[in-house]
């Protein structure tokens, strides 16, 4: 859970509060009341799953070996600086020569609402990753790279890009595709946040591996939680 749980926290208390009020001691309270609260979500939730959560992955953006039963799911939000490390993460991950094609990363979309530009985002992602897997996570890089940059002018010029190293992607089709496909690419994201609560994420980014809630980010950690879990199969 750890610093992004406290990053949530932070940002209920300053939209919740009158910004002018507050105070160095107010913050250093808040920063106390926080550890106290993170404490206690580490005794009584992060240790309480009982079972794997069922995790749908059909239709879903994935990394890696697309066969393998070993499955890393993340709850992202584009638009969320701490997910931007988890992109670097995974791309660890997916480097290192013990646990290539071992296992596959799947995508989920969770962006928050506080994040003006992430739901506008994440539908510029599916429409790029309709015409393949390897353009959504082409747009998804650019965007991580570019999070301070947002905005749906660019999402057409990124997209543009594509075509220059990618010239199957059919730009023209991704523009049609964004405005006519809208409805039904944000009823694709509220299936997948939708999945997030049922799964009880309390913060983004949220990972998973079959199942299992892994707050680890480095590749060691993802190993050693490989071994102890003895991951199986417990998707659909």
């Amino acid at each position: 859970m750890g610093y992004n749980f406290k990053f949530c926290l932070l940002v209920v208390f300053l939209v919740s509060c009158n910004s002018q009020s507050i105070l160095r001691k107010d913050i250093n309270i808040l920063n106390e009341r926080i550890i106290r609260i993170e404490t206690l979500f580490k005794k009584k939730l992060v240790f309480d799953q009982k079972q794997a959560y069922k995790i749908p992955v059909k239709n879903s953006f994935y990394l890696g070996n697309k066969e393998s039963k070993t499955i890393l799911t993340i709850f992202i939000d584009i638009q969320c600086p701490f997910c931007k490390e988890i992109n670097k993460f995974i791309k660890q991950i997916l480097r290192d020569k013990n646990l290539k094609n071992k296992f596959k990363i799947i995508f989920k979309h969770f962006p928050l609402s506080f994040h003006k530009s992430s739901n506008n985002a994440a539908i510029a992602s599916i429409a790029a990753g309709e015409q393949g897997n390897k353009y959504f996570w082409e747009i998804v890089n650019i965007m991580f790279d570019n999070q301070c940059d947002l905005t749906d002018t660019n999402f057409i010029k990124w997209a543009k890009d594509i075509t220059q190293e990618y010239p199957f992607f059919n730009f023209k089709k991704f523009k049609k595709d964004v405005v006519n496909n809208k409805n039904r690419y944000k009823n694709k994201i509220k299936e997948d946040m939708g999945l997030g609560l049922k799964t009880g994420i309390r913060g983004i980014p949220t990972l998973m591996v079959n199942g299992w809630s892994f707050n680890g980010r480095t590749v060691s950690a993802f190993k050693k939680f490989l071994k102890l879990k003895k991951v199986t199969d417990c998707y659909s």
